[in-house]
């Protein structure tokens, strides 16, 4: 009997060079496009739209994923994205259709800076700025609730204003953005442990230093029941994905850090449990 192995990357029908194709992800959602068909720091040169049609220029087997050398809608961008997050080939004249909607709340989408998930990084700092689109213009608006001061709060919440900074670069890692922070606490020796969820609804554990850098580690979290915590618990989204949508189920608090006058982000308190 002949037993057949299958790698990852054989999981998915390889599209052929000059084909068409789109951008497989959430909709409302951006993906990492690199320079090289690797995951290192300052590889990341544009930021490709959920849906997007694309032609594939040529593609790299690297073991895990087979990536693609792409170029964007009227050559808006060209570069390498990873081949799990293009699907294809489309028919001439197939668009972007067929996009499923996760439960993460809409945001206006925008462009990402970081690593992708999925493989462990090590030290080092990384070269991507991350924008906050509108930041400069829109002060912080006023909450419509009376929040409580944050040293008075029982949920992970009350250590954000020291967090903050690694939290957001820990959500930037995330190549399937808007990712959310379910929680972050602090570890020994200036650590601080983040738990994140992607747009594609997949976590990460994110150990990353507390004043920010490289994450020393963006790890998947296999287990289908690890992070089932507390629906009660607030999530947090950076700014740089702008401002959540109006939602029934959640109330959104914009969080300012102190001396700042403008939001690094929005913790969402969900209201619909």
């Amino acid at each position: 009997m002949t037993i057949f192995l299958l790698l990852p990357s054989a999981l998915f029908a390889q599209i052929a060079d000059g084909a068409r194709a789109r951008i497989d992800a959430e909709a409302g959602t951006t993906v990492n496009v690199r320079r090289e068909p690797a995951v290192r720091s300052g590889n990341i040169v544009a930021a490709a739209r959920a849906g997007d049609a694309v032609v594939i220029l040529e593609s790299a087997d690297r073991g895990r994923h087979v990536w693609y050398r792409l170029s964007g809608p009227n050559g808006r961008y060209e570069g390498w994205v990873r081949g799990d997050l293009v699907a294809g080939p489309l028919a001439d004249g197939g668009g972007a259709g067929g996009i499923s909607v996760g439960d993460l709340v809409p945001v206006t989408p925008s462009s990402p800076m970081g690593q992708d998930p999925g493989e462990t990084i090590s030290g080092g700092d990384d070269t991507v700025q991350a924008a906050i689109p509108g930041a400069a213009d829109a002060p912080a608006t006023a909450p419509a609730t009376n929040w409580p001061p944050f040293a008075d709060r029982t949920d992970w919440t009350r250590n954000l204003p020291d967090l903050h900074e690694p939290v957001a670069v820990c959500a930037q890692t995330s190549s399937a953005q808007p990712a959310r922070v379910l929680t972050a606490f602090s570890m020994a020796r200036g650590l601080v442990n983040v738990l994140v969820r992607d747009s594609s609804l997949r976590d990460w554990d994110c150990i990353v230093r507390l004043t920010g850098g490289t994450p020393l580690r963006y790890d998947p979290l296999t287990s289908s029941g690890l992070l089932h915590s507390d629906r009660t618990n607030p999530t947090y989204l950076p700014a740089q994905n702008g401002r959540p949508e109006d939602n029934p189920c959640f109330e959104v608090e914009p969080f300012v850090p102190e001396g700042s006058g403008l939001p690094a982000g929005w913790i969402l308190h969900p209201t619909c449990n």
